[in-house]
Formats: C-alpha cells, sequence, structure tokens
C-alpha cells in the first residue's frame, strides 16, 4: 500500500508538471497565434493597397492624356506598395514558420504528455483503492477472528471454573486439549 501511495504521489506530481507544460504551451500557442494573425492583418492591408495601386497604375498607364512622369510615378508607387505586400506575406510565413508551428507543435505534445501523465494517475489510484479495500477487508477479517478467539475463550473460562486447579485434566479438558468428546 505504502508503495502505491507513493506511486500516486508520483504520478500526481508528474500531472502537476505536464499540466504546467499544458498551460505554458498554450499561452506559447496564443501569443504566436496573436503574432500571426497582426501579420496577416498587415499582409492584407498592404496587398490590398498594392492592388489598388496597380489598378491605378494601369488605368494611368492606358490614359493617353496623361503625361509620362505621372505614369512614371503609379509604377513606381505601385512597385512600392507590391514590394511592401510581398515583404508582409514573408513577414507572416516567417512568423507561421518559426513560432506558430513549433507552438503548435509543442501544444501537441504537451497534450500526449498530459494525456500519458493522467493515465498514469488514473491507475495509481485504482491501484491504491484496490489495495485500501483490501486492507479494509483484511482488517474486518481480523476483527472476526479477534472477537470470534475471544468469544470462545470466555465459553472456555466460562466451563473451566471449578474447586480444582486449572492444570488437573479432570478440571478444564477442553483448554488443555484433552477433550474426548464425552
Amino acid at each position: 500500500l505504502k508503495a502505491a501511495k507513493e506511486k500516486l504521489t508520483r504520478t500526481n506530481a508528474d500531472m502537476t508538471k505536464a499540466d504546467g507544460e499544458r498551460k505554458a504551451a498554450d499561452a506559447a500557442q496564443k501569443t504566436s497565434t496573436a503574432e500571426v494573425a497582426k501579420a496577416k492583418a498587415s499582409y492584407d492591408a498592404s496587398e490590398k493597397a498594392a492592388k489598388a495601386a496597380e489598378a491605378l497604375s494601369a488605368t494611368v498607364r492606358n490614359d493617353a492624356n496623361k503625361p509620362a512622369p505621372e505614369k512614371q510615378k503609379a509604377k513606381q508607387d505601385a512597385d512600392t506598395k507590391r514590394k511592401a505586400a510581398t515583404a508582409a506575406k514573408s513577414a507572416h510565413d516567417k512568423l507561421v514558420a518559426a513560432k506558430l508551428n513549433p507552438a503548435n507543435q509543442k501544444l501537441a505534445a504537451s497534450d500526449k504528455t498530459l494525456t500519458t501523465a493522467k493515465a498514469g494517475k488514473d491507475a495509481a489510484a485504482k491501484e491504491v483503492a484496490r489495495l485500501e479495500a483490501e486492507l479494509k477487508k483484511a482488517t474486518q477479517d481480523v476483527a472476526a477472528v479477534t472477537a470470534a478467539l475471544k468469544q470462545a475463550e470466555q465459553k472456555a473460562t466460562r466451563r473451566c471454573r471449578g474447586p480444582l486447579p486449572d492444570t488437573d485434566p479432570r478440571s478444564c479438558p477442553r483448554r488443555l486439549g484433552l477433550d474426548t468428546g464425552a
């Protein structure tokens, strides 16, 4: 029982540790998700601006009444915004690869560790409960045997009282193991 209780204590400690690791992994994953969401919003905004600048550049380029410097300026603006959108996309992808994916993997691993620790704790708790039940039954059996022995002694003592000494076979043959059944 002592060994089982020690095992339960160890598995409780393992589960507490695994739960702490799971919470830390969850927090890291949430932080990474928030960073990736910001990067995605930045990318989406720069992509939208790049598309608008490209559309304006195409319109200006196709307008014969616009002077060449204005057309050049619109093209440069579209190119600059496209580069910004590409950089934002790259930053988003790097965040996903460097932070979000590892955080998700660590979260999955900590979930597995927590599940294993919980199973170990449950098994140890069942073993302790089983051993405690066996101990309780054994204690009850010992108490019953003790009570029966005490009762038998009391019966034998009542029958063996008399004027002869206890060592005389005629005074108490049952106590001395000399009972012939007569």
